[in-house]
């Protein structure tokens, strides 16, 4: 039979299968395929094969054909999937024997929809933890309760008060657990240079094992040694900071879609690590400021009495002094060692991103303020831009700012819709202000890829976005009302794209509600003027920020500014 008519024969043959199906040959070379197998072959092997780009001929590949027909052609070996092999007796192919491939998916799908409600489940119950160790026992006992091919599930944390890069075992479950409490009078150390946990650290990516024996760099522990393995890295910022780590006392097939699995629990895992550190410490930080407070109260009030009595003994002036002098430097002290906890809140360094470039001026009023503002890496495609002006002044400004930051982070990584994080916020500070205090807010969330932004406004003076190509200044505007105030308000969001050249600028309104010596306001409007003259003028960078500082300050003259004020600029740089 020629070729051509080989060919049209087993394209009919197949067009009358809606089963996933091949024809290959005795050496297990692939000749044809049906359309369901053309959609499905990106979601088994998404890296061999791509779509419509199929080379051929080629070798069936080792995920789609089950082991225990490997007898039936030589050259099929493999576990995933389950299939239906059969000789084509009426077809040849240059004198060698065809066979039919039939996949039954049904046991795939069903394992990947017990991996997602798995997934789902972790997912929704680790925010309920805010210590480590029982977020780590959760999760080890979660995998081990739903997966029962796993003999032993661990979960390795780098040991940050070794001399060596070591790991501990901070949570076990499976049989192993007893065995470890059993000989193990202390936590288990291992150390990050040996083993199949060495191996991780040392790529940076998920090892699958399928048989141990195999491999000499395995490292078994002296209690018990399993048969198959899967380790993947816990990460954070790109940082390997410990591993999950599971065997099995029998040799099982574990996959690409296990492996996947157990990635997808380690990013859940990393994520909440990271907002729990975060909690504590902000925690940290605002236990040191109530300290603060304390202490100056404490001062306020000796400070009072010594008053009383000063006034007593009019005729110690001297002393008098002294003792005012003395007690306003303890004030200033205390103030000034708030002020320098506050800045910390604030980012030490901006990103430097490819294409963007940042610029910041932050100028208290007091030695407390109530401005804040942050640039954020949420992922490798995204960047959220974030300015805020808490009412009022001083140590309980400064302490809302600091819990606004922690809540931020606990948000920033769960969503990249802004008016979503802005109702989230809302919710938690209506719950807990009751000042009467309130914040202004600016969030913008921006692709690196194509430099699209979203944006949600709270009540915020409207960023100014300079538009290169068109020489004109638009307001980046949305509705939105204060945070703190009304707990079932709603956000609106808005999008737009930045080009080469464009910039934005960020304020707060110390900016624009400086008066000069006739009680004249300076205005949105005078800013927006000042800052498309400078932009067109050729400054950049820091340049921009210190050029606007100098303006306000010669429009104000004597006058004192009434407010603090924060600029943030945002440059796209691939000119």
């Amino acid at each position: 039979m020629s070729d051509l008519k080989l060919k049209k024969r087993l394209i009919r043959y197949l067009d009358k299968d809606n089963t996933p199906t091949l024809i290959v040959d005795e050496e297990g070379e692939i000749l044809f395929f049906n359309e369901p197998v053309r959609n499905g072959l990106n979601s088994f092997c998404p890296e061999q094969y791509s779509g419509e780009n199929i080379s051929f001929p080629t070798r069936v590949s080792k995920q789609l054909i089950n082991s225990k027909f490997s007898n039936i052609i030589p050259g099929l070996d493999s576990k995933d999937f389950p299939c239906q092999i059969s000789p084509l007796q009426s077809f040849e192919n240059g004198g060698k024997q065809l066979f039919l491939v039939r996949f039954n998916t049904t046991e795939a799908v069903e394992r990947y929809l017990h991996y997602l409600d798995t997934i789902n489940k972790i997912s929704s119950k680790s925010y309920r933890y805010k210590r480590i160790h029982t977020l780590a026992r959760f999760v080890v006992n979660e995998l081990y309760n739903e997966e029962y091919n796993f003999f032993h599930v661990g979960l390795f944390l780098i040991d940050y008060f070794s001399n060596e890069n070591r790991v501990k075992l901070i949570a076990v479950a499976g049989e192993s657990r007893d065995i470890f409490k059993k000989y193990c009078a202390q936590k288990y150390i291992q150390s990050t240079k040996i083993g199949v946990i060495g191996k991780v650290f040392e790529s940076g990516k998920t090892l699958v094992l399928q048989d141990t024996s195999k491999v000499d760099y395995y490292y078994s522990t002296p209690y018990f040694r399993g048969q198959s393995e899967i380790c993947t890295p816990i990460l954070i910022s790109n940082e390997i900071v410990g591993v999950v780590n599971i065997e099995s006392r029998e040799k099982v097939n574990f996959d690409d879609a296990d492996a996947l699995f157990l990635e997808s629990v380690a990013d859940i895992f990393a994520a909440n690590l990271s907002r729990i550190n975060t909690t504590e410490e902000i925690s940290k930080k605002n236990t040191k400021l109530r300290k603060y407070l304390q202490e100056l109260k404490t001062a306020k009030e000796a400070l009072e009495l010594q008053s009383v009595d000063l006034k007593r003994s009019l005729v110690k002036g001297n002393k008098v002094q002294k003792l005012i002098k003395k007690q306003n430097e303890l004030m200033q002290n205390k103030l000034q060692m708030g002020a320098e906890l506050q800045k910390s809140l604030l980012p030490r360094t901006l990103p430097e991103l490819a294409g963007l470039h940042f610029s910041s001026k932050y100028l208290p009023n007091y030695q407390l303020g109530g401005d804040f503002f942050d640039v954020s890496i949420i992922d490798d495609q995204h960047v959220a831009i974030l300015i805020a002006d808490v009412s009022g002044h001083g140590v309980s400004a400064a302490m809302i700012a600091a819990m606004f930051k922690a809540f931020f982070n606990n948000y920033r990584r769960s969503t990249l819709s802004p008016a979503t994080i802005m109702s989230e916020l809302n919710k938690e500070f209506c719950s807990i202000i009751t000042t009467g205090d309130y914040i202004t807010a600016f969030l913008l969330i921006l692709d690196l890829n194509n430099y699209q932004i979203r944006y949600c406004n709270a009540g915020h003076p409207f960023p100014l976005l300079y538009k290169a190509r068109l020489k004109s200044i638009e307001e980046l505007d949305s509705e939105g009302f204060f945070i703190g105030i009304f707990c079932d308000q709603e956000f609106k969001e808005k999008s737009t794209r930045l080009t080469s050249g464009d910039k934005i600028l960020f304020y707060t309104d110390g900016a624009i509600d400086i008066k000069n010596e006739n009680n004249r306001l300076y205005g949105r409007r005078s800013l927006k003027k000042y800052f498309k003259k400078i932009t067109e003028s050729g400054l950049r960078n820091q340049s921009t920020l210190n050029s606007i500082f100098h303006h306000l300050k010669s429009f104000a003259l004597n006058s004192a500014f009434d407010d603090d004020m924060t600029l943030l600029l945002l440059e796209r740089t691939d000119y």
